[in-house]
């Protein structure tokens, strides 16, 4: 299904011109995760929207600290699939807020637990939640450009 994905995604690159986005977005998952489908669908879906992203079978969570300190992120994407991965999901979103290079940082928060919790964003100190990533990579888009056209103005 992977992989269907992906050949889908590359067709419609091919066909229409990608289009312009000038944010970065990282896209993580708790070490064991089993939830490596959702986190792939929305690597895509974030990439076919023109998004530099990071994101992987080898990102995962308990890494991200010593990314967002290493290279400027805009979003944090974090997926959160079982009750046990609250309160490591908040340390860990909380410590990228800390080191992050970007003051700034969003954090949206997903998986089987934002369908589950509606509180989830505030539980684990995310921005939002979010259980489509196309309604996601959208709403990040906006928030960053009214963030970015804010501190412009300053």
């Amino acid at each position: 299904l992977i992989e269907l994905i992906y050949d889908l995604a590359d067709q419609r690159i091919r066909l229409n011109q990608k289009p312009f986005n000038p944010y970065k977005v990282l896209i993580a998952a708790p070490k064991d995760s089993q939830h490596t489908l959702g986190t792939h669908v929305a690597a895509e879906i974030f990439n076919l929207h023109g998004w530099s992203v990071t994101s992987g079978p080898s990102i995962n969570l308990e890494m991200t600290p010593d990314l967002v300190a290493q290279e400027h992120f805009d979003l944090l994407g974090v997926t959160l699939s079982l009750d046990r991965d609250l309160l490591p999901g908040h340390k860990f979103i909380s410590q990228c807020r800390k080191v992050s290079r970007n003051k700034d940082l969003m954090v949206v928060v997903g998986g089987t637990q934002a369908f589950l919790r509606p509180n989830l964003a505030k539980e684990v100190n995310a921005n939002f939640i979010s259980t489509n990533a196309s309604h996601s990579q959208a709403y990040a888009m906006s928030l960053l450009t009214r963030l970015r056209t804010r501190n412009q103005l300053k």
